[in-house]
This record gives structure tokens, C-alpha cells and sequence, in this order.
């Protein structure tokens, strides 16, 4: 059963990637739920979970995070973890090796910090993260990651943004 709440999905080379979300208010067992549809096929098929030595390796279950594509990755970034909370862990699923890496920054790069609902594209050779909640605290700010140098640039904007992503 695909989660039908808080999930992500991304497209490419005829394949459609869903990670994360909820089924009836409620977790998926999975402890990293990938799913994939062959657009050629018409057929899914379930990623397969990662062995137990490997967990620590690969994102447990969210939902609200953003999952974006850039090259042959899909980038994934905070979201709601179960009784952890809100998170900041930003992960990439290399597509052809299909393989998880947690994507580490500079210790003085902080980043967007935790949060969950936000909205995140890739325009050129970045990509862009607006918006999320902290708790129940709207966060208005606009991110940059640059693939090139893996690094964060929070965005100064002129103008006051007043809304964040709708479900």
C-alpha cells in the first residue's frame, strides 16, 4: 500500500521515485520506504529495505521533507521523523547504484536547520529550500544549496513571503 499523506516523489528516465509518508495516520512499517513505477511497465515495485548492519546508512521514514532531483540523485531534506521530531538530515539516493549517502556540510555551514512542509526546487546547479514549519512557528526564510561546493546560503530577500507550501 503506497503512503498517501506527506510523501515525495520524483521522476527520471521514465521511472517515478516516492519516498516516505503515511498510510491511515500512520507510519509505514518500512524503515526506509521507497517506492518506484516503471512508466513503461505501468508496474511498481517496492524498494528493498536496507539491511539491518546498513540502517544507519539510509533515512529512516518522514513526512514533509522535500525530495528533489539534480543529475542522477534524488536529494531529500528534513521532514517529520516519527517521535524524533522535526529533522535537518539531508540525504541523496544515487538512482544508478541505487544507494543512500547522508550529504555532510562544513561544520561553520549550518543551513536551514530542522523543519518540516517546506518547499525546495533545483534551478541550474542549486537548489532552493522556502519555507517549513518549526513546531507550529512558520519559518519565511529562503535557502540555497550549491551542489558545486556543498555549501548553504541563506537568501536575503527584499520583500516579506508570505506564504510557505500548501498540501
Amino acid at each position: 500500500c503506497l503512503p498517501v499523506h506527506g510523501k515525495y516523489s520524483s521522476v527520471l528516465q521514465g521511472t517515478l521515485y516516492i519516498f516516505g509518508g503515511m498510510v491511515d495516520s500512520a507510519f509505514t512499517q518500512a524503515k526506509t520506504p521507497l517506492w518506484m513505477y516503471d512508466t513503461d511497465s505501468a508496474r511498481w515495485t517496492e524498494g528493498r529495505d536496507v539491511p539491518a548492519e546498513m540502517e544507519s546508512l539510509a533515512p529512516t521514514n518522514r513526512r514533509g521533507h522535500s525530495a528533489v532531483v539534480y543529475r542522477a540523485s534524488m536529494y531529500i531534506y528534513g521532514g517529520y521523523v516519527g517521535i524524533r521530531g522535526i529533522s535537518q538530515e539531508f540525504w541523496t539516493f544515487h538512482f544508478d547504484t541505487r544507494t543512500w549517502l547522508y550529504v555532510s556540510t562544513p561544520p561553520h555551514n549550518t543551513g536551514p536547520g530542522p523543519r518540516h512542509g517546506h518547499s525546495a526546487v533545483v534551478y541550474h546547479t542549486a537548489m532552493y529550500l522556502f519555507g517549513g514549519l518549526v513546531g507550529l512557528s512558520e519559518q519565511k526564510d529562503l535557502w540555497k544549496w550549491d551542489f558545486g561546493n556543498s555549501s548553504w546560503y541563506n537568501i536575503r530577500t527584499r520583500y516579506r513571503i508570505w506564504f510557505t507550501k500548501l498540501y
